[in-house]
């Protein structure tokens, strides 16, 4: 027959709204996914941010402990920046530092941009990047290698680098990386203590001799004795401020010694090969004008233009055959 059995409770009606609710607040397959996925890879995730505010100059000051290369002179001391914190670039939203954007991206400057110290975040607007400085080590050394080919000896390649306004060291410290030694100068003390503790923290001390000084009087200093074996020499004269990029043309640029005497970059160039460098490289905004060297007969050039710079490479009109 026909079963007695009665139906089963209904479930109070609180449990119903319950139940609903649960429903409403349970979230859907994608997002269980999503939130599993997080879950899972918080740990990663943070860690990868850290490494990233670390890559790109971002972690506090006080995070780190920077080596001192100068026997106890502190960081304050000098009122120097070492990697300044992303809150400091953000306290004033409406009057955000103009060079901000460039201590965010350090590490496009500087390979090692953790342990890289500089002055200002003006600075960083001079320093040449690090893979614009591979490329130039690249270009020089192809150039020299063709207009020395042949002279006899062993193949030609440049054994020593002179930088004559080494800032805190964006050329600097890749002309360690490709050659065997590298004497720099700089001037301002600040950017010089910078200069020191950067060829350390890339470990490069044993290569690059860097010096506190007015590289025009070094250079000019007429007890200088001639260049020894492959030498080549660089330098980036003051370019006049931001009022360059509203001259149609530039004609010179002028660097001075202690005395305050000019020198012109021609005047540069010719006392270098009376020195007897076998390169020179001159770094210039991209208004200057370049046939002025050809026209003057000093020196047979070649040129690189890169955003808004032109690297001239020059070499002596008389060839002089690199001593070993």
């Amino acid at each position: 027959g026909q079963s007695h059995r009665s139906p089963p409770p209904s479930p109070p009606p609180h449990n119903n709204d319950s139940l609903k609710r649960k429903r409403d607040d349970e979230p859907s397959l994608p997002q269980q996914r999503k939130r599993l996925t997080h879950a899972h890879g918080a740990k990663t995730e943070s860690s990868h941010t850290c490494a990233a505010q670390h890559e790109n100059g971002l972690e506090t000051n006080e995070s780190k402990v920077i080596s001192n290369v100068d026997g106890g002179t502190s960081l304050q001391e000098h009122n120097l920046v070492t990697n300044p914190t992303a809150q400091q670039h953000q306290s004033n939203n409406t009057e955000e530092d103009p060079y901000a954007k460039l201590i965010r991206n350090l590490r496009n400057i500087f390979r090692l941009s953790h342990n890289i110290r500089y002055p200002s975040g003006e600075i960083l607007s001079y320093v040449t990047p690090f893979r614009m400085a591979e490329t130039l080590i690249k270009w020089m050394n192809a150039l020299y290698f063709m207009n020395y080919q042949g002279r006899g000896g062993a193949a030609p390649a440049i054994y020593e680098m002179v930088d004559l306004t080494a800032c805190i060291g964006g050329n600097v410290l890749e002309f360690g990386k490709a050659y065997a030694k590298v004497t720099c100068m700089e001037l301002n003390h600040e950017s010089y203590m910078c200069l020191r503790h950067n060829v350390h923290a890339y470990a490069l001390a044993n290569k690059v001799r860097a010096t506190n000084e007015n590289s025009m009087q070094w250079l000019f200093d007429a007890r200088r004795p001639r260049f020894e074996r492959d030498t080549g020499v660089f330098f980036d004269p003051p370019w006049g401020g931001r009022e360059y990029n509203d001259r149609d043309t530039i004609p010179d640029l002028t660097m001075m010694d202690s005395e305050q005497k000019e020198y012109g970059v021609y005047d540069i160039l010719r006392r270098c090969f009376d020195l007897r460098a076998s390169i020179v490289c001159i770094k210039l905004p991209y208004n200057f004008e370049c046939d002025q060297f050809r026209q003057r007969g000093l020196a047979r050039t070649f040129e690189m233009r890169y955003n808004k710079c032109v690297y001239v490479v020059a070499f002596p009109q008389r060839w002089n055959t690199p001593r070993r």
